[in-house]
């Protein structure tokens, strides 16, 4: 490929000569730049991120059972594929058919040899502090215990630990999956990492609501992907770790978020301290059963 020449907003131009010049930017953060326009959408970011994307995309994960976007090009900052619009309106049925294609890709990772990937996030091993940081640094008054288990999340990892490991999404929710025709696609991989199934069940769980704007049944949720696993879960580690995963997500991407959007919704900023200390509750009385 040619060496990256940099058109508008130091954007390489070879992603501008697929998106264009009025690409809106969806995305921009340190690590990553999310922009679409003219039927594309491109990635451009650090290395290790986009080798992420990539790996999954151009399934160097063999036997990844979801589908995923067609990749038209890519380099190694960068990966252009097809733009799919996500929708809110989703059934309740259709909630509980993507949480049985998560529990299949989580079944189909499980003791797989990509598992030692480098290029895999671990955000329950090495990169837990950094992935804390913020909400270490935030200032946030979290209710007690929840304070303690920011700085010291041992418990948590320690019930994470119990449940086999996987490859997992790393971020999903309906934001992330297009709906084309009557198959699910999955998108935005560039979180990919390593850790259990539960992990992405709980993320799936906590911000499908946001996305759609309601609630769905939690419990048939719950069903709907322990049935689909391939290999019985222990209900009761399961539940733990689901408590566990939840407290986690909560400490490392709402905390950093509180303090912004109790200035705006200090109910909401409540409520979401409420439900953490609700979800360590449930995790401490299992953890003492």
């Amino acid at each position: 490929m040619v060496p990256s020449h940099r058109g508008r907003r130091g954007v390489p131009e070879e992603i501008v000569r697929y998106v264009g010049e009025d690409a809106e930017i969806v995305l921009s953060t340190d690590d990553l730049t999310v922009l679409t326009g003219s039927g594309y959408c491109a990635h451009y970011g650090l290395p290790e991120v986009i080798a992420r994307e990539r790996a999954v995309l151009l399934r160097e994960f063999d036997g990844n059972p979801l589908v995923l976007p067609q990749v038209i090009d890519w380099d190694i900052t960068w990966i252009i594929t097809e733009n799919l619009e996500v929708t809110s309106e989703w059934s309740d049925e259709e909630v509980f058919e993507a949480v049985r294609e998560l529990a299949r890709f989580h079944d189909t990772f499980e003791d797989s040899p990509h598992l030692v990937s480098p290029i895999l996030r671990r955000p329950f091993g090495r990169d837990l502090p950094e992935l804390l940081a913020p909400a270490r640094a935030s200032g946030w008054q979290l209710p007690s215990p929840l304070d303690e288990i920011l700085l010291d999340p041992s418990p948590l990892i320690k019930a994470l630990e119990e449940m086999p490991f996987t490859i997992l999404h790393g971020d999903p929710w309906p934001a992330n999956v297009a709906k084309r025709g009557s198959e699910f696609v999955w998108l935005n991989w560039w979180q990919t990492s390593l850790g259990p199934g539960v992990a992405d069940f709980a993320a799936w769980l906590d911000q499908t609501p946001f996305q759609l704007g309601r609630t769905v049944d939690r419990l048939g949720q719950i069903e709907a992907y322990l049935e689909a696993r391939g290999e019985p879960l222990d209900r009761k580690t399961f539940s733990r770790g689901l408590d566990a995963a939840r407290i986690f997500w909560f400490l490392a991407y709402d905390v950093p978020q509180l303090r912004a959007l109790a200035q705006e919704r200090p109910d909401l900023a409540e409520t979401m301290n409420i439900e953490a200390h609700r979800a360590w509750q449930a995790f401490e009385k299992s953890s003492r059963e």
